[in-house]
């Protein structure tokens, strides 16, 4: 498909490399500091389209390993580790240059522009062609502003202003330029087996010559070219065992769900850069399942399930996450949508035979703690509200084609070599706790469920300086010869094995939520604290930072938005002590993955219930009673004001045993029955949990 849109636009292409070639020619006879903001980026997109004429097979054999990864770090050099201090996608530098907000708007139109990398390594001139166009009208419009740009001094006088309202109509206008064409051309990235710049390298290559590594364009560091030399020394037995893990785990979930898999033609694999051998044997796996592999690369944003590497800057996407908000309006809504529905239906076939995705996450990498910065655009409460309503109206748009009853999903999770010294000793243990069986975990979290539904609620309180003190309300629609409140979840979809989860009833759960210190979302939250009326986050703060507003304001931007509170969507046990001795035996608590951490100790999900868009779909638990706890009162709102029932946002928050105190059933006839005191469990059929725990303090 990128070949046929090249081909159908090579004319207006042409046009765009040599205009901004021109430009270049001119520019470089002019000096300050539009021109020198001009020269910079015009630069960058002349250089892309080099790159992209120049990129094929002989590329990358007439350069060997080094000079490749010089030239991968060349295509971020501005944006890579300190030097994004001194760039232009870097807003609080443009706005000490250009002052606010022109210099906020000029940011987000350069790290926009920097997604040509990927534009050049997937051969998307047309995609280079729309950016480019773009660039050259805001160029337009800065020359006809640019005496008074040069000598405003950071003042910001009515020329200024009308440059900024120029340019923002601009960008907002530009989104509608073959709109159709771009929408139509990323469903295609994601859904069409035929997209394969990337799948290549795992179908297709060897992977004897490392060089292969470079063929993403991808920012390649430490912990790429450490895993590759890692897996090149790992037994094949090794690799294909992980594979193994990797795609069981995804085929049980068709056959717990009861879906017919013979349906299904792709898989989107999602993995980190370096686990290719890993990935090979896997995409085999799937192959034999009659799945064809859909890989690709988000070039903007952080969502799963995508390829992932190490990012040139972590704080560059920070500070850019909400660059929407300068353009988002209604009609663009209604415009997307009304273009989405069309694309949607056109690729109804392309779309439906998608199984769904199997991720392979990483964990170990330097937790990231960004700088907050007044520079970088917020979404306002209008923006808030119109980006959530258009989500919903996507989702339930899009759910006509791709069910969420339709289709499973496997996630599990590796550590980089980033992780310290003793990484080869964790890999191997986290090989251990991914592979532990599922059956011993089903039969003793049995006794939990058992016990969990003899109460009408769950008190969980803290110790060790850990306040929570909070009352899960639980379903009370329950005939407990055929039904139960709690998933038995072993390692079906959701690697490693470990817990029983529930959707609580939001009426009567109240209390606290605490934790001392945690990672969400690779970002690190200091005691976080978490007030919950009526199963809704009521007050809620952190102390990341001396101000409270600061803190607050951290917490909406990076937990509950776009929203301004969140419900409780899940309440979970997590089993897995054999994970959590692994974590305090290499002092990597703080640092372990949601996806294993969930699993070590108790986990309160904000947010959406395990189950949305697909509450009316039964499940059934190893023991045949059908999990009936699929909803709660705001979620039940989809048969009625289907805009109010989803939040969109699932969010895990796990105490550690070491900051557990009890958890408690409170009996339907009155008295308590304790699954875990002191951090230990104590319930009847789960002592054997305990034994990981015997030579640590917990």
């Amino acid at each position: 498909m990128i070949k046929s849109l090249n081909n159908k636009y090579s004319v207006r292409i042409a046009e765009a490399k040599q205009s901004v070639n021109a430009l270049l020619e001119n520019e470089n006879k002019n000096k300050g500091i539009v021109s020198d903001y001009i020269k910079t980026v015009a630069n960058f997109i002349d250089d892309m389209f080099q790159l992209e004429s120049e990129l094929n097979e002989d590329y990358f054999i007439c350069h060997d390993f080094e000079e490749l990864l010089e030239l991968n770090h060349g295509y971020y050099k501005d944006i890579e580790g300190k030097a994004f201090i001194n760039s232009y996608a870097n807003p609080e530098k443009a706005i000490s240059i250009f002052g606010e907000p022109l210099g906020q708007v000029l940011s987000s139109v350069y790290e926009d522009i920097r997604q040509c990398v990927g534009y050049a390594f997937e051969h998307r001139a047309v995609s280079m062609m729309w950016i480019s166009e773009l660039f050259l009208s805001v160029v337009t419009i800065l020359n006809k502003y640019k005496e008074t740009i040069e000598s405003s001094d950071l003042v910001q006088n009515a020329d200024m202003l009308d440059c900024h309202k120029e340019l923002i109509h601009l960008l907002k206008e530009h989104r509608y330029v073959d709109m159709e064409e771009r929408f139509n051309l990323n469903i295609h990235r994601r859904f069409n087996p035929g997209f394969d710049v990337y799948s290549k390298q795992i179908v297709s290559d060897s992977l004897e010559d490392d060089r292969y590594i470079f063929k993403y364009g991808m920012y390649v560091g430490h912990n790429e070219i450490e895993l590759i030399s890692y897996f090149k020394a790992c037994d094949d037995s090794k690799l294909q065992d992980m594979a193994n893990t990797y795609t069981e785990a995804f085929h049980r979930g068709f056959i717990n769900k009861r879906i017919d898999l013979n349906l299904k033609k792709t898989v989107n694999v999602s993995y980190h850069l370096g686990f290719e051998r890993v990935i090979q044997k896997a995409v085999s796996n799937y192959q034999a399942m009659g799945l064809e592999p859909l890989v690709y690369y988000e070039l903007k944003g952080t969502m799963r399930p995508r390829l992932m590497n190490t990012k040139p800057s972590k704080q560059m996407e920070y500070d850019h996450r909400f660059d929407g908000g300068l353009t988002m309006d209604q009609k663009y809504s209604d415009v997307l949508l009304k273009i989405a529905a069309k694309v949607l239906e056109d690729n109804r076939k392309l779309i439906g035979q998608m199984a769904g995705p199997a991720v392979m996450e990483i964990f170990g990498e330097v937790p990231f703690e960004p700088l907050s910065k007044k520079s970088c655009v917020k979404y306002n409460d209008e923006v808030k509200e119109l980006m959530s309503k258009h989500n919903n109206k996507y989702q339930q748009l899009f759910s006509k084609y791709l069910p969420r009853s339709s289709y499973s999903f496997v996630i599990i999770s590796y550590p980089v070599p980033e992780i310290g010294n003793q990484f080869n000793e964790i890999f191997d243990e986290t090989i251990r706790v991914n592979t532990l069986d599922e059956k011993v975990y089903q039969k003793i979290q049995q006794y939990i469920i058992q016990a969990l539904d003899k109460g009408v609620s769950v008190h969980v309180t803290g110790r060790n300086g850990n306040r929570t003190d909070l009352t899960v309300n639980l379903n009370d629609k329950l005939d407990t010869s055929t039904q139960t409140n709690f998933n038995n979840c072993t390692a079906d979809v959701n690697v490693p094995v470990g817990e029983v989860f529930t959707s609580p009833k939001l009426e009567g759960t109240n209390g606290k939520l605490h934790v001392k210190e945690v990672y969400l979302h690779g970002l690190k939250f200091i005691d976080l604290d978490i007030d919950f009326k009526e199963g809704m986050m009521d007050t809620f703060t952190c102390n990341n930072f001396e101000d409270e507003e600061a803190n607050v304001n951290y917490i909406l931007e990076n937990m509950t938005h776009p929203h301004k509170t969140l419900p409780l969507g899940e309440f979970a046990i997590g089993t897995n002590t054999t994970a959590y001795v692994m974590a305090k035996k290499y002092n990597i608590e703080k640092i372990i993955p949601i996806l294993i951490g969930e699993k070590m100790g108790p986990h309160f999900a904000v947010g959406d219930t395990c189950y949305p868009w697909s509450e009316e779909v039964e499940i059934y638990n190893p023991d045949g009673r059908e999990v009936v706890a699929r909803e709660n009162s705001k979620t039940a709102k989809r048969s009625t004001n289907i805009e109010e029932a989803y939040t969109y946002c699932h969010t895990d928050i796990t105490i550690p045993y070491s900051e557990l105190d009890c958890i408690s059933v409170n009996l339907i006839e009155g008295g308590q029955l304790d699954i875990i005191r002191n951090g230990r469990f104590v319930l009847d059929g789960t002592e054997s949990l305990n034994e990981p725990l015997k030579d640590i303090e917990v």
